[in-house]
């Protein structure tokens, strides 16, 4: 179906267009049609995988054909994780409508049956994502109304591996996943500084993996993610070439079988990160633990001098706080044993002293939010410490601890409050005493 932008011409049809889509309706033309239920007469006479064939990416295209859409609300604002928008589907594709307005779940909540009018609407794209709108409050009875309620979609069953382009804006289902232990035990979404979130699931059937992407006014936000593993259901979307999910509520995620994969226990450690870590990337070592408790950054690999160790700074960083946690591999502490690492503090600022280091005997590599920590002291760089000079801890004694014990390496900052100092830490030995 040819697309043609608006012109003087096209204000004639457009106004011809409403009057009809209000009549097969059966309602009057005065009459808020959002508000209204739609009667059998209103039928689409487009698939929504045919309207989102007309659009070429890069494109914004002005819709002035007489097309009307119908489908199912699979994603609305309710719990604040979508912002102005629905996500709608059908028996062939999904799409994103865009609104002027929030709080749509009060008219259109998942489940509705809506009938879109898309004549003088826009269809563009986000990212990878095709993109319907905007409908404006003031005339949003002019472009959708709402059919059935309590209307089910079935979440496609489907791997992450198999997921495509044709499931963008659709409800599928995942089995046997689980979050990464970075990302299990950890709040949704940063609720304090309202950052959004990206968190990792991972299948236990192959190595792949997928984001959870949750908004930070999402009500949620400040929620565990689950620790076990399980089924989600979940609108599947793309940013760029990042696979991502995006959940209406924790309803959604039925994580209530055990993780799986079993957890190493190494009798020591002995990392220098010279053959683990990459420069400017966020820090990913097997075992390891990398989370952001506040905010958004996290622990990253830093090479000076041809030396690879690990940075936490809050340079630059627009949140209200920071704090990053690096945690190493579960240890075997049924020997006597001792830590030792170098310190160094860069660009310090008076009174920052945003390291510390932790252990725990009931962590176990997920349970962050809910394992206890007892501060190590050692010595350790602080904020009256020469710049860039590596500081020895000294050996420190943990033969007080048994069991499976994880050692934390804390960074707190502000980059609003200038408390910008970078702490790094290298060559982290826990060995028999």
């Amino acid at each position: 179906m040819k697309n043609i932008f608006l012109n003087a011409k096209y204000l004639v049809i457009a106004l011809g267009f409403v009057t009809c889509f209000s009549a097969c309706v059966d309602l009057e033309f005065e009459a808020p049609i959002a508000y209204g239920i739609c009667s059998a007469e209103s039928t689409a006479n487009m698939t929504i995988a045919e309207l989102k064939d007309m659009h070429v990416f890069g494109n914004e295209e002005l819709i002035s054909d007489s097309i009307i859409i119908s489908g199912v609300v699979v994603g609305d604002d309710a719990t604040g994780n979508f912002y102005k928008k629905l996500v709608v589907q059908d028996e062939t594709a999904g799409i994103e409508v865009y609104f002027g307005s929030t709080d749509l779940y009060n008219l259109f909540p998942n489940g509705t049956q809506v009938y879109i009018n898309c004549t003088g609407l826009t269809l563009s794209d986000y990212n990878g994502v095709t993109q319907l709108g905007t409908i404006e409050q003031a005339i949003m009875g002019d472009f959708i109304c709402k059919g059935s309620s309590d209307m089910v979609i079935e979440p496609r069953d489907v791997e992450i591996g198999d997921l495509g382009a044709s499931d963008i804006s659709t409800l599928i289902r995942l089995s046997n996943v689980q979050f990464t232990n970075a990302s299990a035990g950890a709040t949704f979404a940063d609720a304090e500084g309202l950052n959004s979130i990206n968190h990792t699931i991972e299948s236990c059937d192959n190595n792949d993996v997928i984001l959870l992407r949750t908004s930070g006014y999402s009500d949620f936000a400040g929620f565990f993610t689950p620790t076990g593993s399980g089924t989600i259901t979940a609108i599947y979307s793309v940013f760029g070439d990042d696979q991502q999910l995006y959940i209406n509520s924790p309803a959604d995620i039925a994580f209530t079988s055990d993780r799986c994969g079993e957890v190493v226990v190494a009798g020591d450690v002995n990392e220098d990160f010279e053959s683990t870590t990459e420069n400017n990337l966020d820090v990913d070592i097997a075992g390891w633990t990398n989370i952001a408790v506040k905010g958004t950054r996290l622990w990253r690999g830093k090479d000076f001098d041809d030396n690879l160790y690990v940075q936490a700074t809050s340079y630059n960083d627009s949140a209200d706080e920071m704090e990053a946690w690096l945690i190493t591999s579960a240890i075997d502490l049924s020997s006597d044993m001792k830590l030792n690492f170098d310190s160094q503090v860069g660009f310090p600022v008076g009174g920052h002293d945003g390291l510390k280091v932790y252990i725990s005997t009931d962590f176990d590599g997920f349970n962050f939010a809910t394992a206890s920590w007892t501060e190590l002291s050692g010595d350790i760089a602080n904020s009256t410490s020469t710049q860039n000079v590596w500081i020895n801890s000294g050996d420190i004694d943990l033969s007080a601890y048994s069991g499976t014990g994880y050692i934390g390496f804390q960074y707190t900052g502000s980059g609003p409050a200038g408390q910008t100092s970078s702490y790094r830490i290298d060559n982290v030995v826990v060995e028999a005493n």
